[in-house]
């Protein structure tokens, strides 16, 4: 049985939930996560990323894009995640100039499937 959401932070950290990927079909973050409200905007200091092997195929790389791109894209690509990866977005650091908008991100694979599990720092809405 699953638990349940939540609904406040855990320490500033706000566990977003796990997404299940498939190689050359961009996810965007916020409706993979169910935060599909046209009016509601997900903004954080900080996005994280676990990207583990859970799936039978699993991929090697998972693609965080901003925008809806598939795969990896020159212009649109901010982070690459390997298989069994933590990463951050911003890189190992907290925005503190602004937040990021995690409705403009999308994720993808390059091969067979991956699960990310993705968390929020300083969540708001």
């Amino acid at each position: 049985m699953a638990s349940r959401p939540q609904s406040k932070a855990i320490g500033g950290v706000t566990p977003l939930g796990v997404i299940t990927l498939a190689a050359g079909t961009p996810v965007q973050l916020t409706a993979a996560l169910g935060l599909t409200d046209k009016v509601y905007t997900f903004s954080a200091r900080q996005l994280g990323f676990s990207v583990s092997g859970l799936v039978a195929t699993t991929a090697a790389e998972v693609y965080v894009n901003y925008g809806n791109y598939s795969g990896l894209d020159t212009n649109a690509t901010v982070l690459i995640i390997q298989k069994g990866g933590v990463q951050s977005l911003p890189i190992n650091t907290s925005a503190t100039e602004g937040l990021i908008d995690a409705t403009q991100y999308w994720l993808d694979c390059n091969t067979g499937a991956a699960k990310v599990a993705v968390y929020a720092l300083d969540a708001s809405n």
